[in-house]
């Protein structure tokens, strides 16, 4: 069904094909992030994100969009746990939804990394970079944001995002919940 109704392929079909064809793919991307979350991680970041991008690469592709994916390997992380990776997967899908709706961006960064003491204060970090427009006010914005800041608050984070033209940054940090070694 979604093929039949599949703008990319069939770009006469507007309307409510269209709308249809847009919800029933964002439905099986969002089944498709529930069941990634639910996958063995072995407490690592990069894995979680690896998914992702397996899953977003092509339709980036097909946008225009250059990944430029600048991740560092992190220490196993014991905060991931089938609800918080479900929670980062849905934080960083979003930012790139954004980016590839509103942004008219040509490349997006992803980076991670760490910063502070194990068993202190120490935060990992997800950072999402595009060269888009920048965010543009709107009247009927929708959720997103919203949404993204409280599931980064539910994660025992926060949700950073600075935007002008050219350049908007999403940052995600939460903390990794690991102890200092002995």
């Amino acid at each position: 069904l979604v093929r039949q109704l599949d703008l990319e392929k069939y770009p006469e079909r507007a309307g409510e094909d269209g709308r249809v064809a847009t919800v029933l793919r964002e439905s099986i991307e969002d089944l498709q992030l529930i069941i990634d979350s639910l996958e063995p991680v072995e407490n690592d970041l990069l894995t979680v994100l690896g998914t992702l991008r397996y899953r977003l690469q092509d339709r980036l592709g097909k946008s225009g969009i250059d990944l430029q994916w600048n991740v560092v390997d992190l220490p196993p992380l014991p905060m991931l746990t089938p609800h918080s990776v479900l929670s980062i997967l849905r934080i960083v899908q979003e930012a790139f939804a954004n980016c590839l709706k509103h942004s008219g961006a040509t490349r997006i960064a992803v980076t991670t990394g760490l910063k502070g003491e194990p068993g202190v204060d120490e935060t990992a970090h997800i950072g999402i970079v595009d060269n888009g427009h920048g965010i543009q006010p709107r009247s009927g914005a929708g959720r997103g944001m919203e949404n993204m800041r409280r599931r980064a608050a539910a994660l025992g984070g926060r949700l950073l995002v600075t935007s002008h033209a050219g350049r908007t940054e999403v940052l995600l940090e939460f903390p990794t919940l690991r102890q200092r070694s002995a």
